[in-house]
């Protein structure tokens, strides 16, 4: 997740369409630019407002390629440093830059808390044909983090951040952990799954997210509301039926692949199943054991309970009631379905509440 907020200071630009502004777009055809020197010997910088406090993984620069000019020059420096302040600086060490067009990922050591980051660039090695001035010129400058706030999905994580922080008021947060690197991978998932969902690939966005790990970014409720929104936006000319058919899609790998549903997961397939009045998938997950009945998910589906009895599944109807630990639904349930079937639906009853 590229944490930069806003371009904060630079030591100078050649010309007005030429800031660090530039650098924070998409287009190969902006960039920024420093003034020209006489000679190799310089050095200028960049410095970027964080979006609020951010733990830092890496820095990505990429320099930028004159396309119009005689032989194509990458005007790239000799050294990176890499700067991150909160209330002091913290310097990374001098890192040397390869010329090359490609994008350059520079790793922190440690996972660098900060809220300013600045790149620091030495020695301009390419010379301006024009005007014999040596120039640095970069195309597109990113800061991969973790915003302490999208922490709260963590607690482990945000007492260690807490605790170590308190004891470090006085310097920059510096910690290495697996736990945060692992954070890191999740954001990473997370951003693809939403990169697949504006390209209109949901199938393969379904399938990240039901093979993601509980507690993990993928499987947590904004991501199933950002799923749903992202349904919502590929749906051809407003067709509900095929949402549904997606979303059918979608629970319906939860009993392929024999994952548990979490609350939120449970809750939802429990409203879709209410609002079309179809229950098939809540009775597969019911009876491979993969959702986790509560009173509040006995609630809902005591509203569709009629059509477990349309379908002649008297017994899921029986065991769904029981699960929802009410007795009123129990009671009321019972005196429903044995007006036809006395015997038979006992029996079931039985069973449930033996199982």
């Amino acid at each position: 997740m590229d944490v930069i907020a806003a371009p904060h200071a630079e030591s100078s630009s050649d010309h007005r369409n030429q800031t660090i502004d530039m650098t924070l777009d998409r287009s190969c055809r902006t960039f920024w630019s420093s003034t020209g020197f006489p000679t190799e010997e310089c050095s200028h910088f960049l410095t970027y407002k964080l979006d609020q406090d951010c733990m830092i993984a890496y820095v990505s620069v990429k320099p930028y390629r004159s396309a119009y000019q005689h032989q194509m020059p990458t005007y790239a420096p000799s050294f990176i440093t890499i700067i991150s302040r909160a209330s002091a600086t913290l310097y990374i060490p001098r890192i040397v830059f390869h010329l090359t067009i490609a994008t350059q990922l520079f790793y922190l050591p440690h996972m660098v808390f900060g809220r300013y980051v600045t790149v620091f660039m030495e020695e301009a090695i390419q010379k301006q044909h024009g005007d014999n001035l040596h120039y640095v010129a970069i195309e597109h400058v990113a800061c991969k983090g973790i915003p302490l706030k999208m922490l709260e999905h963590y607690p482990t994580i945000t007492s260690l951040v807490r605790s170590v922080f308190a004891k470090e008021k006085q310097r920059p947060l510096a910690i290495d952990t697996e736990a945060l690197r692992e954070y890191m991978n999740d954001l990473d998932t997370t951003d693809r799954i939403l990169s697949f969902l504006e390209e209109g690939r949901w199938k393969t966005a379904a399938d990240m997210i039901i093979q993601s790990s509980e507690g993990s970014l993928a499987r947590s409720n904004p991501m199933l509301e950002a799923f749903l929104a992202g349904l919502s936006k590929v749906t051809p000319y407003g067709n509900q039926d095929w949402v549904f058919q997606c979303l059918d899609y979608f629970f319906d790998q939860f009993v392929v692949h024999q994952v548990q549903l979490l609350h939120h997961e449970a809750t939802c397939l429990a409203a879709v199943s209410v609002l079309r009045g179809e229950v098939e998938t809540v009775y597969n997950c019911l009876r491979e054991e993969l959702i986790e009945c509560t009173v509040e998910l006995g609630n809902i589906f005591y509203q569709v309970i009629e059509c477990y009895v349309k379908m002649n599944k008297f017994g899921a109807a029986a065991e769904w009631t029981l699960r929802s630990y009410d007795p009123d639904q129990i009671t009321s349930l019972l005196r429903q379905l044995t007006v036809g079937h006395p015997r038979s639906v006992l029996h079931l009853f039985s069973m449930a509440m033996l199982r």
